[in-house]
């Protein structure tokens, strides 16, 4: 009997050529692919690395930032050696654009939920066959 591979959620900064991975999403993902795509800086995981696509990211984690969680309750960059005032900026600005990108896609999730919803309601049929 074959093991069905392990899923990881993977967010893509890049649309990757031949699959349907579209960026700025994020999506479940074979872990081998999930990798694959990763080293190829397609993606990055979900909350628990750093996004390739941020400045200085090798400067945070030479800081031992190594994680968006920790990068976000961060207050100065700049008491770490090797991040100065301007790198500091740059990466606020980056943050400030990430979590604004999530707000956005949070709220056309939610949107999209409502509207479904919604949808259902003004459909007898659809709401008879949640009812089954």
């Amino acid at each position: 009997m074959a093991t069905k591979e392990k899923l990881v959620e993977m967010t893509f900064v890049k649309t990757p050529p031949g699959y349907a991975y579209v960026a700025p999403n994020t999506y479940e993902v074979p872990e081998k692919l999930a990798n694959k795509l990763n080293k190829q800086a397609f993606c990055y995981a979900s909350d628990k690395v750093l996004p390739v696509d941020i400045p200085f990211r090798k400067e945070l984690i030479d800081a031992n930032i190594d994680t968006l969680d920790e990068l976000k309750s961060e207050n100065d960059f700049t008491k770490h050696d090797g991040v100065t005032a301007p790198m500091a900026a740059a990466i606020g600005k980056w943050l400030n654009k990430h979590e604004q990108s999530e707000k956005i896609r949070k709220q056309k999730i939610a949107d999209q939920k409502k509207a479904d919803t919604e949808s259902d309601e003004k459909d007898p049929e659809k709401k008879d066959e949640k009812k089954k």
